[in-house]
């Protein structure tokens, strides 16, 4: 008995030891991978240069010419520089160099670099150093640009801006085919005006270490959790999870968060939507003039050049500086803006709250923001209650990075977003929810989020399909379902005449979307503005002459720009679309997004083929639509494939590819570990999407 005893207190004590060193030693792995990796320069506090006028572009890069760019260092350290180039024939390639000298003409460093991979268009090219140059605080560097084989008609193109003035910007002759040769030389040198376009990244200090004992706590906290993986497990099978709860308060926090920590107008069109809601908050509901007080363009107007310019930057000193403007009513200025209601009601309200308190017109904005977002929050709250199922899919797209950017923002899409989630989950209650039949006050609620989302944007009614998948007897019967669905009919036939009519303040089906807000989804053609050639009339009568041959565009189109321009679109590109969530996070949301919809449970809810190919065919019928509204009123007549479009419009019908792949295989419903493992990796998942999302916004538009 005792040997008995013992031999269990010796498995107990081995049980807790190697768990303690599989710890230990991914804990020194951990170390080991942070001291022997270089960290990036990106992460470093950035010297910038603000851009002041039009970027001119130079004579190319020609092997008899070597540019030198004085830099004058601001601090200790310089970490790695971003230049700007253009690329004149991409068919050719030419080999480059890019040398750091200091002030006495010693050669730093020495970057080779080529013409391939740059495109036609203006890019910014990062290089970060392998080792960081120690210079000192105050110290001029040379910046050298030279071409070993660069000729005419085969170079690269090197950008400046006219009107800078921070370094002497100048070239020369190469003296004896040698560059370094000619730089050290300081005679015939051939000024030019302004400065190279570059960025440099400089560091007081050597932050390599700091940022690698900062990342000491994440392997401390990994060595933990492999310590105690036990107890942990435990803990997540206790866990007591209640979706709509975490997505209520998730949503709200991270929500308030980027509504302050996005600067004034940089969502796309916010400025137009400003006027809009200002409109309505004065009550004109059906817009007759386009006029505003002047003083909504004097708030625009100091972050007009933030929209593209990567280089400009604001301060949280000079955004409050900004709640000194004041709004006279009697001084009004045109401003173009769209025709819609509903789609800006939250965002009046809170104006409107600002207005008559007497607030300043800044915080108008910022009142306008927090109740666009409590709506769009409220509406996905209330489907994520309504589903059956699929919960965790309405919370992974509710708290996606760009749905809560656009969330914490004027723009009329969260009321959108939020209406087309709540319609797919009061259909999914109807349709598999434990009420055995549908009340009356159930149509009513369905009628009412139908009228609400076609009055905002009509195309989105096509979720109104999903009215197939509810079964004729819960329905009550086939003569209570044929009525219902006649209703949806009607219902739709007024929103639709509603949404269409001149001056009810609705857009039409395929109206024109705003010309500032369209990205460049390919570097070579500029989609910032309508097509010159764009004529809807004619490209609507092409579609109807050719509509397999407009099939096929459309399915082409959706897989030339799927990777990586819609999904980097859809889950977080910020900004005027030029701010960029890391293609690790993006992949990472994509993952947990596929594996909650693959292993998190139904529950006893069986889905038929046929619901999943409905699921299927509404979504593919919804990206069709969007991609040929914008192929009749943006792209030029005949064009081989669409222009305009973005991920972003497709997140109200995001959900339907997801839930076509839920299941409620027994095997996994009896896996409890996984059924409560999921939805831990969704919450952390968003957490982690919130904060990279943070970072990214304050790294590009503030001054830190």
């Amino acid at each position: 008995m005792q040997k008995k005893v013992r031999k269990n207190i010796k498995e107990k004590k081995s049980n807790r030891i190697i768990p303690i060193i599989a710890g230990i030693l991914v804990f020194i792995a951990a170390i080991a991978v942070i001291f022997s990796t270089r960290i990036t320069f990106h992460w470093l506090p950035a010297q910038e240069i603000r851009q002041k006028g039009d970027i001119v572009s130079l004579n190319g890069l020609h092997r008899s010419l070597v540019y030198i760019q004085e830099i004058r260092l601001r601090k200790d350290y310089l970490n790695g520089i971003d230049l700007m180039f253009r690329n004149q024939d991409q068919a050719l390639k030419n080999h480059n160099s890019v040398m750091i000298l200091d002030s006495s003409g010693n050669l730093l460093l020495r970057i080779k670099l080529t013409n391939e991979g740059i495109p036609a268009a203006p890019t910014i090219c990062s290089y970060s150093f392998p080792d960081k140059i120690k210079a000192g605080k105050g110290s001029l560097l040379k910046l050298c640009l030279t071409s070993n084989d660069g000729v005419e008609g085969n170079f690269l193109l090197v950008t400046r801006i006219p009107d800078a003035n921070d370094g002497t910007l100048f070239y020369k002759w190469i003296i004896k085919n040698d560059p370094l040769l000619t730089v050290q030389d300081t005679f015939n040198r051939i000024p030019l005006n302004g400065t190279l376009f570059y960025r440099t990244y400089e560091s007081n200090h050597n932050l390599v270490w700091v940022w690698r004992v900062i990342l000491v706590i994440p392997a401390l906290m990994l060595a933990l959790i492999v310590c105690f993986a036990g107890s942990i497990k435990k803990w997540i099978l206790n866990i007591n999870y209640r979706p709509d709860r975490i997505y209520l308060i998730t949503g709200i926090t991270a929500g308030l968060l980027l509504v302050f920590s996005t600067p004034p107008f940089m969502v796309p069109d916010e400025d137009v939507h400003f006027y809009r809601s200002y409109q309505i908050s004065e009550g004109e509901l059906i817009r007759r003039d386009s006029d505003v007080p002047e003083a909504l363009l004097q708030l625009t107007h100091p972050f007009k050049d933030m929209r593209y310019n990567m280089l400009e930057k604001t301060s949280i000193r000079g955004i409050l500086a900004l709640d000194s403007i004041r709004v006279d009513p009697q001084k009004r200025v045109y401003a173009g803006a769209p025709d819609d209601i509903i789609s800006y009601l939250p965002q009046s309200a809170g104006i409107f709250l600002a207005r008559i308190t007497g607030l300043p017109l800044l915080y108008s904005l910022y009142i306008g923001r927090i109740m666009n977002l409590l709506c769009a929050i409220s509406l996905i709250w209330l489907g994520i209650r309504k589903a059956p199922f699929g919960k965790w899919i309405f919370i992974l797209a509710g708290l996606m990075p760009m749905s809560l950017f656009l969330f914490a923002s004027l723009s009329y899409t969260p009321i959108r977003i939020g209406a087309a989630f709540l319609l797919i989950a009061l259909f999914l209650d109807l349709a598999f929810g434990k009420k055995e039949k549908i009340r009356t006050i159930d149509w009513i609620w369905l009628f009412l989020v139908i009228a609400l989302l076609g009055l905002s944007k009509f195309p989105y009614t096509l979720l109104c399909f999903l009215f197939l998948l509810i079964p004729v007897k819960k329905a009550g019967g086939i003569g209570r379902y044929i009525t219902m669905a006649m209703v949806t009919v009607i219902l739709l036939v007024i929103v639709y005449f509603a949404y269409r009519t001149p001056g009810s303040g609705f857009v039409s089906v395929f109206s024109t979307p705003s010309t500032e807000s369209q990205a460049v989804p390919s570097t070579e053609i500029d989609l910032t503005k309508p097509s010159p050639q764009a004529n809807p009339k004619a490209q609507q009568e092409l579609v109807l002459r050719n509509p397999l041959k407009t099939i096929g565009m459309l399915f082409k189109t959706t897989f030339y720009y799927l990777r990586p321009f819609y999904l980097e679109t859809l889950i977080g590109r910020f900004g005027w679309l030029q701010i960029y969530l890391p293609d690790w996070m993006i992949n990472l949301y994509l993952a947990i997004f596929l594996l909650a919809a693959l292993l998190i449970s139904n529950g006893s809810i069986d889905l038929s083929w046929k619901d999943r190919l409905l699921f299927l065919a509404v979504f593919t019928a919804g990206i069709a639509m969007i991609e040929l509204a914008f192929y009749i009123t943006w792209t030029a007549v005949g064009y081989f494939r669409v222009e305009g479009v973005q991920g972003r419009y497709f997140i109200p019908f995001l959900p339907l590819i997801l839930l076509m792949f839920t299941n409620n295989i027994e095997s996994l419903r009896s896996r409890t570990f996984i059924q409560r493992l999921m939805p831990f990796l969704v919450v952390l998942t968003v957490i982690l999407s919130s904060l990279i999302t943070l970072i990214v916004i304050i790294r590009r538009f503030y001054e830190v």
